[in-house]
C-alpha cells in the first residue's frame, strides 16, 4: 500500500496529514503493523485494532501475531517530536459487540476519522472438498463481513470529517489481494472472500461519493506476511484425515511430506514479496479508486 497513494485520487499534503485520525484493523502483524508505524511517523493519530494481547484466538496453533504491548513498544522506539499518538485496543472484526466497543473508544477520543484502513484478514489453504465448512465460513466472517462491520461502524465518523474538513477528503482503504482476481488451487475460500470484498468496495465507492468519502481497494501480490509464512501443514493434514473415506481415496495420499513440499513450492514461487514493498508502494498488483 502506498503512503503517497493510499489516500486516493486526491493526495493530501504531508503537512495536512498531521493530527488526523486513522483507524486500522488487524494491527497485530504484517501490513497492519507496518502501516501503523508509517502513519505515526507522518504525525497521524492511529487507532490500531489488535485481535488479542497475546495472539490469534481464532487459530491458537498459529502463534505469529504480535501483542498490543509489542506494537506499543515498537511505536515508542520510533517516536519523535513529530510522531502521532497511538491508541492500541482489542478488536475482533467478527464480533458486532467488539466492533461497537472499538468504535465507541474512537468516538470518545475523536469527533471524526480521516481514514479507515480495513486490513484484518485470514488465509488458510485447503482443497475445496477437504477444507472444513466452518473454515470457509470463518474466512468470510473475517475477510468480508469484518470489512462490512468496520465500514458501517465508522461511516458516521468519516462523514463528520467530510463536514468539518471538506478540503481533506476522508477515505476508506481496504486491503484486497491478487487472489481476488486470480483464484489459485487450495485458496478457494480466501480468493472468494477477496473477490467479494472487491465487489463490496465497487458498490461502496459510488454510494459514498455523495458524502465526499473516497473508497480505495489495494490488491497486492502475495507477500511474505506472518499470515502466510507460518507452518500450516499439521492443520492441512488434520483436515484431510477428517474427510470421509471416499474423498480421501479420490485425492490419494496427502501425507505431511507432500504438504511440506507443496508449502515450499508456494513459498518460493508465490509468497516472494516482502510486505514493506507493498506498504511503501514499490510493488502493488492493482489499486482501484475514484
Amino acid at each position: 500500500m502506498s503512503l503517497s497513494r493510499v489516500f486516493g485520487t486526491f493526495p493530501v499534503a504531508r503537512e495536512e496529514l498531521a493530527g488526523n485520525a486513522v483507524v486500522i484493523s488487524g494491527c497485530d502483524s504484517g501490513f497492519g503493523q507496518m502501516v501503523t508505524l508509517e502513519l505515526l511517523s507522518l504525525g497521524m493519530d492511529v487507532f490500531a485494532g489488535c485481535l488479542t494481547p497475546q495472539g490469534d484466538l481464532i487459530v491458537p496453533a498459529v502463534a505469529v501475531l504480535l501483542s498490543i504491548q509489542t506494537l506499543q513498544e515498537l511505536a515508542a522506539a520510533r517516536k519523535s517530536a513529530t510522531s502521532g499518538a497511538l491508541t492500541a485496543a482489542l478488536l475482533d472484526v467478527t464480533s458486532d459487540n467488539s466492533v461497537e466497543q472499538f468504535a465507541a473508544t474512537v468516538t470518545l477520543a475523536r469527533p471524526s476519522v480521516f481514514c479507515l484502513v480495513n486490513n484484518a484478514g485470514i488465509a488458510f489453504p485447503g482443497l475445496v472438498e477437504i477444507f472444513p465448512m466452518h473454515m470457509h465460513r470463518n474466512t468470510f466472517e473475517v475477510n468480508y463481513f469484518g470489512v462490512l462491520r468496520m465500514t458501517r461502524a465508522f461511516a458516521p465518523l468519516l462523514r463528520a470529517h467530510a463536514a468539518a474538513k471538506p478540503a481533506v477528503q476522508p477515505r476508506v482503504v481496504t486491503i484486497g489481494s491478487v487472489a481476488g482476481e486470480y483464484a489459485a488451487p487450495t485458496l478457494s475460500a480466501y480468493s472468494a472472500s477477496k473477490h467479494a470484498v472487491r465487489a463490496l468496495m465497487d458498490s461502496l465507492r459510488v454510494e459514498f461519493k455523495q458524502f465526499g468519502i473516497q473508497v480505495c481497494i489495494v490488491e497486492p501480490f502475495f507477500a511474505r506476511t506472518p499470515m502466510v509464512t507460518s507452518n500450516r501443514v499439521p492443520r492441512e493434514v488434520e483436515y484431510f484425515n477428517a474427510a470421509n473415506d471416499e474423498v480421501k481415496a479420490a485425492y490419494g495420499e496427502y501425507s505431511e511430506q507432500y504438504t511440506n513440499a507443496q508449502a515450499n513450492i508456494m513459498s518460493k514461487n508465490f509468497f516472494v514479496m516482502e510486505p514493506e514493498h507493498v506498504v511503501r508502494q514499490k510493488k502493488v498488483f492493482r489499486m482501484k479508486n475514484v
